[in-house]
């Protein structure tokens, strides 16, 4: 009777140590941050760039009525240094309300966010904010439209830095100015085969 009752005590003293040890587990378990803090990184960033801005309202030669632009691009194929150097790709993206449809009145700046998809094993980093500036409108020697445009890094990974866009795009100008004419101008792709988007280098502050 005695060996019987101190197996009952040994048996629940046990139970009761596993279950503590579960419960302990699973204060740590939830104590235990899912995500890292994304790194705010520093260096140059050099990749092509593919996508497409589409417009509310259609373009239009001296056009009056509201429009927004939402652009959506991938940065792909990328190298660089620093941190720079483990990013694997990015998605652009912006959306801008523009006070005319007017074609040949282009915004006089663009505003975007960069989300960067790192190399494996890299360590996550910070979206940035990008303004850029118009700059330059051309045509190839393709006869396709080329536009670049500078900028700065206003916040997130790579503050500070300079960067450039050189958009190269798939219609040609005559097709580009004869959408212009009509009013049917609804959206303009450009390819990674001759577009780009770089940063300059930055230093950790």
């Amino acid at each position: 009777m005695k060996s019987l009752v101190v197996k009952k005590i040994v048996s629940a003293t046990s139970a009761g140590l596993l279950l503590g040890a579960l419960m302990v587990g699973s204060a740590s378990a939830d104590t235990v941050p899912t995500d890292a803090v994304p790194t705010v990184g520093v260096g140059s960033v050099s990749c092509r760039f593919v996508g497409q801005m589409k417009f509310s309202t259609p373009l239009v030669n001296g056009g009056i009525e509201a429009s927004t632009t939402t652009v959506k691009a991938a940065a792909v194929r990328c190298s660089g240094t620093g941190d720079g150097a483990t990013v694997a790709s990015g998605r652009v993206t912006s959306v801008m309300l523009q006070a005319t449809n007017d074609c040949l009145a282009p915004p006089s700046t663009i505003d975007a966010t960069i989300v960067w998809k790192t190399r494996a094993g890299a360590p996550a980093l910070a979206d940035s904010t990008i303004a850029l500036n118009v700059r330059s409108r051309s045509v190839g020697t393709n006869g396709k439209p080329i536009l670049d445009d500078a900028g700065t890094v206003t916040s997130g990974s790579f503050t500070g830095g300079a960067i450039t866009t050189t958009l190269a795009l798939t219609a040609s100008s005559t097709n580009v100015g004869r959408a212009c004419e009509n009013g049917t101008l609804k959206r303009l792709t450009f390819s990674a085969a001759q577009s780009r988007l770089v940063i300059s280098e930055v230093v950790a502050p």
